[in-house]
């Protein structure tokens, strides 16, 4: 089995309001999409109490082929302050005009933290190499009562059978 990494590079479809630059300069896709997570160097915050989601443009994959097995969303995020009821993260995606999100993470406590999930293709069926040309990556974050959800990383791995 292979993996393939793809990070975010651009700004992307999905934009629900009320997620910002929490520290960093540039565009909000710039503060998440670094291969080593530099935490609150850079990050995006969510300070609303619904949900709001934003979406990256993902950078082109290498030329893979062979079976798809998988695409595993990563993040890493945390709660800025000790929040009742607390703040949520969940990664998801988002192919051809319909957004598929993963689980909510509680954000409980205020250190850093990495999870991931395995998400579907959006919109059902097998993953065929050309769906990544227009793939993006998405999060959703909420903070319903005090701090703040922040995101500092977030990237997609492709696991798949390599093939001729």
């Amino acid at each position: 089995m292979s993996t393939e990494i793809l990070r975010p590079n651009g700004v992307g479809a999905v934009n629900t309001a009320n997620i910002a630059i929490g520290a960093g300069v540039g565009e909000k896709w710039e503060q998440v999409d670094e291969a080593v997570a530099d935490d609150a160097t850079s990050y995006l915050r969510c300070g609303s109490g619904a949900e709001a989601q934003e979406s990256f443009a993902l950078q082109a994959e290498s030329g893979g082929s062979g079976t798809i097995n998988s695409v595993k969303v990563y993040f890493r995020c945390r709660n800025s302050a000790t929040a009742s009821p607390p703040n949520g993260a969940r990664p998801g995606l988002y192919l051809a005009a319909t957004t598929l999100m993963g689980t909510w993470v509680d954000l409980s406590n205020t250190t850093w933290f990495t999870s991931s999930e395995i998400i579907t293709r959006p919109g059902g069926g097998n993953w065929a190499w050309a769906d990544f040309a227009n793939l993006e990556v998405v999060t959703g974050l909420k903070s319903p009562d005090g701090g703040e959800a922040n995101l500092t990383q977030i990237y997609i791995e492709i696991d798949y059978i390599w093939g001729w």
